[in-house]
C-alpha cells in the first residue's frame, strides 16, 4: 500500500526463525548490538502468556533456542499454521486508536495513550496517526471496525503501526456521550464529518480495575506484568474527573453482573481447579489464565 511500517517478517519455524537471527547478527558483526537495530519476536495470534515478552533479536542462538522451547512447551510453538513475526523494535511511546469505516471512509475514530494491558482511555489528536488511518482506509476502501496500535519514534517523531486488529474494541467507550456514533456504524447513508470524541470528554475507566491498582502491596498479584500502581490519591482523582465505563443508574445491571457475579464466579473456578492465572479482566470479564 506504500504506506510506513517497521520493518517486519514472517516466520513460520524454529529454523527459519534461527536463519533471521542468524543474518541479523552476520550484519552487526557479532558486536554489541545497539538498541536502535533490535527486533521483536512475537506471535501474530492473540498470546496472553506471551504477549509481553518482548524477546529481541539478535541474540546467541543457544538463547534463541531456549526461547523457542519454551515457547513450544507453552503450546504456542512458531509453526506453518501459527507463524509468528520478527518486527523492528521501536523505541517511542505507544498509541492506540480506534476507528468505524465504510466503504474506505472514516466515520468515526479516537486516539489514545496506550500500554500493555489497557483499560483506560482519553482522547487525544495525533495527526500522524489519523492521517495514516486515513491512507489505509482509502487505499483499501476497507469497511469494518478496526483497533491499531502505534509508536511514534523517539528520535523523528515518525508514526508506525505495529498491529492491527479487525473487531471492535473497548476504546469505543471514548464515544459513551455521543449517540451518534451508533448512527456511524449503523447506518447506510452517512453525511456528518468524521466523529471524534469531544475535546472536553472526560476519561473512561473501569472501577475495579483502578481500585485493585490503588491497593497497598500487591493484593492478589493484580500488577503483575508492569500494571502500575496509581496510588489512592490518583483513584480518588480519577473518580472525581472521569467516568466508569458501566456505571449507569439507568441500567446498572451490568456492571452489578459483572464484577460481582461474573468474575468472583470465574475467579473461584480457577481456585477450585488449582489454575495458575494472570489477571483479572474487568472490561470483558474474563480471568486471564496461563
Amino acid at each position: 500500500l506504500g504506506l510506513q511500517t517497521p520493518t517486519t517478517f514472517c516466520v513460520s519455524s524454529d529454523s527459519m526463525t534461527h536463519d533471521i537471527n542468524n543474518e541479523l547478527n552476520i550484519k552487526n558483526n557479532n558486536l554489541e548490538i545497539d538498541e536502535d537495530d533490535r527486533y521483536v519476536l512475537k506471535n501474530i495470534e492473540y498470546d496472553p502468556k506471551h504477549l509481553l515478552d518482548l524477546f529481541k533479536l539478535p541474540c546467541s542462538s543457544q538463547k534463541l533456542e531456549v526461547y523457542l522451547q519454551k515457547i513450544r512447551a507453552d503450546g504456542n510453538a512458531i509453526t506453518q499454521k501459527a507463524p509468528w513475526q520478527v518486527q523492528k523494535f521501536i523505541h517511542g511511546k505507544e498509541y492506540t486508536c480506534m476507528a468505524v469505516i465504510r466503504d474506505g471512509q472514516i466515520r468515526a475514530i479516537t486516539t489514545s495513550e496506550s500500554s500493555c494491558s489497557q483499560l483506560n482511555y482519553k482522547h487525544i489528536e495525533i495527526d500522524g496517526i489519523t492521517r495514516w488511518v486515513e491512507e489505509f482506509a482509502k487505499k483499501t476502501n476497507i469497511t469494518g471496525q478496526l483497533c491499531f496500535d502505534f509508536m511514534e519514534e523517539n528520535k523523528t517523531g515518525a508514526i508506525y503501526p505495529i498491529e492491527c486488529n479487525p473487531r471492535v474494541h473497548s476504546q469505543c467507550v471514548t464515544f459513551l456521550d455521543m449517540p451518534e456514533f451508533g448512527e456511524a456504524i449503523l447506518s447506510d447513508t452517512w453525511n456528518r464529518k468524521t466523529l471524534v470524541p469531544h475535546s472536553n470528554s472526560k476519561s473512561v475507566f473501569w472501577f475495579y480495575n483502578e481500585l485493585f491498582k490503588a491497593l497497598p502491596g500487591s493484593f492478589l498479584g493484580y500488577r503483575k506484568h508492569g500494571e502500575e500502581q496509581n496510588g489512592l490519591l490518583n483513584f480518588i482523582f480519577l473518580l472525581l474527573t472521569g467516568r466508569d465505563a458501566d456505571i449507569d443508574i439507568d441500567d446498572p445491571l451490568p456492571f452489578f453482573m459483572r464484577n460481582h457475579v461474573q468474575l468472583p464466579y470465574l475467579l473461584m473456578h480457577t481456585f477450585r481447579h488449582a489454575t495458575p492465572w494472570l489477571k483479572l479482566d474487568f472490561c470483558i470479564g474474563k480471568v486471564g489464565t496461563f
